[in-house]
């Protein structure tokens, strides 16, 4: 029977998956998951049962039950404590269940293994103890004395014994000894678990508990978050780019991330939490230390570094061994730079559409204007591609704004964990039903503008003007202008009259409702009547979103389409590269970014459009950055061939 656990991790957290067969099961989920699992060739919809350890996964869940819902598959097993499962259920909102069945309980068992619980408290994660089942032995067909019929072979194979002609043959004597596995215990609270000792392997998720339990059980290893280039396609394919323009920005290395092999000789030191090696931290004469000061490339430094886990790495069981036996994987290390974040900038931090790649994250642009930052929209794991950009998430305390343009959870799952770790005061622009779900979290330093308002408007502004929503063109839309006189009458209109402007300090935004789902919402953002940048969110070609982009400094618009798939663009309430030009242009605006591109396009396109068809960790900067089309569109070609 084949048995293989499989660790994987980002810096957004980890996550073991056991195969047995055809079973696959999932402990723990995190931020970038499914795009994780894609860069690693993990099938999704194989997954069975899910385990959340506690309520950090729940974005991650949501995102991933969205995608095996829609490959039709029939229900799924989730164990988690009530609270989290009560947050799932309450995320139906952003999150429709439609027919898929979700399966919750506290404990698990099937024919291959029984999961326990360790705890259960709703102030901190759970553990588990994961037991596999005995296996019963091989029938050892070769052994049978030959005068003995195969009808009895299956007697044999269950251990009983077989008389045939006055013998008897014993079934232990024909079957090989039964496979046991043993016991694993997978922890990821911060509790001090007092267990018996018995435990083939005890995984620990946790950094802050390591030493403890390492110090107390035998054959722990440490779970460790991914140090080194998570997404190896993208960075392939970025670095290519960075050398035809440096504003491909490459992602870099967690400034934060923790010294694991300092942790791993922590016993060694003065104080457990002390990070990175030095002669003063360790205690007095510990013979092994003074070898590592010598030489950090020395036998306890390598034994240590056996006793953990990186991203990658496997436990498979060896039937010939009868044992786990670890296999290491290979990672691809960053290069040594840093990215800084410039005035007046935009960064796309996700430029895929509903699903995310391994090219492309799901949506995410993040504006910077004298130091306060504007995030449009927040799709899963943005917090996790801030931290790739910049190396730590310190400029968050700079964020002042976040703008959902809808409750689809490509635009917003992000959004509930970013909230979390952000301690300064912050305002969030979103649809009621994201609002409802996130107050369910009682964020304390969050204000809430619900742009629901902005739908009504949309509505009235159709109705009014007598403009057929599905007849935008630039006759049509020239056509509406030219009844009111010139562009300034009916922007002037439209700001009065149809869309939802809120000032927040130096800042106004308007927004306006759009056509895509029952809460689209399109936005300008205008800063001290000097930038004005406008923001699509999905919609259709808008004729009140091009009235109220007009004059951007920088419009950016989703393109999921290419222009060949326009019926598919009105089936879905998209729009195709052509179109996201004839708004540009329609407005007036400076320039113009391109976004939110479907999956046909992983690694970009020729454009023989105006506009800039952005990359994650794309930046530029207004005024200053130029874009070298000629030579990107050379470099797309050869991807092409």
């Amino acid at each position: 029977m084949q048995t293989r656990f499989k660790f994987i991790s980002t810096r957004s957290g980890k996550a073991l998956i056991l195969n047995i067969e055809d079973k696959r099961y999932v402990f723990n989920m995190f931020e970038g998951f499914q795009r994780y699992s894609i860069e690693q060739s993990i099938n999704l919809k194989g997954i069975s049962t899910v385990f959340l350890p506690d309520s950090t996964g729940t974005p991650a869940f949501l995102g991933y039950y969205l995608t095996v819902r829609d490959m039709q598959k029939d229900s799924l097993n989730v164990v988690c404590q009530k609270d989290v499962f009560d947050l799932i259920e309450k995320a139906e909102m952003i999150c429709p269940k439609k027919k898929m069945a979700l399966l919750n309980t506290q404990d698990f068992e099937d024919e291959y293994i029984k999961v326990v619980t360790v705890n259960s408290s709703p102030r901190t994660a759970q553990d588990y103890i994961v037991e596999f089942k005995d296996v019963p032995g091989k029938l050892l067909v070769d052994k049978i004395p030959k005068e003995l019929p195969k009808k009895y072979y299956s007697m044999l194979k269950t251990g009983a014994d077989v008389v045939f002609n006055n013998k008897t043959y014993r079934g232990v004597d024909y079957i090989e000894e039964p496979v046991q596995m043993g016991r694993f215990l997978l922890v990821f609270s911060d509790l001090n678990l007092q267990l018996e000792k018995n435990f083939s392997m005890i995984l620990c998720f946790n950094e802050v508990v390591y030493p403890k339990i390492n110090k107390k059980y035998k054959n722990v290893y440490l779970m460790s978050l991914n140090s080194k280039v998570e997404f190896e396609s993208h960075f392939r394919i970025q670095k290519e780019f960075n050398k035809i323009d440096p504003n491909y920005l490459m992602p870099v290395k967690d400034k934060t991330f923790f010294s694991y092999g300092a942790i791993a000789v922590s016993r060694f030191l003065k104080k457990p939490t002390s990070r990175g090696i030095s002669k003063k931290r360790f205690r007095k004469n510990p013979l092994p230390v003074r070898n590592i000061m010598l030489n950090l490339k020395n036998h306890l430094i390598q034994k240590a570094t056996l006793q953990i886990f990186n991203s990658g790495d496997e436990i498979v069981y060896e039937k010939a061994e009868r044992s786990f036996v670890i296999k290491k994987g290979k990672l691809q290390k960053f290069w040594n730079l840093t990215n800084k974040l410039y005035n007046n900038s935009l960064l796309f931090l996700g430029t895929g559409c509903a699903l995310p790649s391994k090219y492309r994250n799901v949506s995410s642009v993040l504006y910077n204007i004298d130091g306060n930052l504007i995030l449009f929209d927040c799709g899963e794991d943005t917090l996790g591609q801030i931290n790739r950009v910049f190396g730590s998430d310190v400029l968050l305390e700079k964020l002042k704004f976040i703008f959902i343009s809808h409750s689809h959870a490509d635009h917003c799952l992000g959004i509930i964990n970013l909230l979390r770790v952000i301690n300064n005061e912050i305002v969030v622009f979103a649809p009621s039903a994201l609002i409802q779900f996130l107050k369910t979290y009682k964020y304390k330093n969050v204000t809430f503008y619900d742009t629901s308002k902005a739908k009504e408007l949309e509505n009235e502004f159709y109705s009014d003007y007598k403009f057929k929503r599905d007849d935008f063109t630039k006759y049509s839309f020239n056509t509406l202008v030219q009844k009111r006189g010139d562009i300034e009458t009916i922007f002037n209109e439209v700001i009065t009259n149809y869309i939802l402007d809120i000032e927040v300090g130096d800042f106004t935004f308007y927004i306006c409702g759009v056509e895509h789902n029952n809460d689209s919402c399109s936005v300008s953002v205008m800063y001290k009547d000097k930038v004005k940048i406008s923001y699509s969110g999905d919609t259709r070609p808008s004729p009140i979103f091009t009235i109220m982009s007009v004059r951007s400094d920088a419009l950016i618009h989703e393109s999921t389409f290419n222009n060949k798939n326009i019926d598919k663009a009105n089936k879905t309430k998209h729009s195709t590269i052509q179109e996201a030009h004839t708004v540009f242009s329609l407005s007036k605006s400076k320039i113009l970014f391109l976004t939110h591109f479907s999956q046909r396009y992983p690694k970009g396109f020729v454009n023989v459009h105006s506009g800039i068809p952005c990359m994650d960790f794309y930046r530029y900067v207004l005024d200053i950055s130029t874009y070298q089309k000629d030579k990107i569109n050379e470099h797309v070609r050869s991807l092409e061939d």
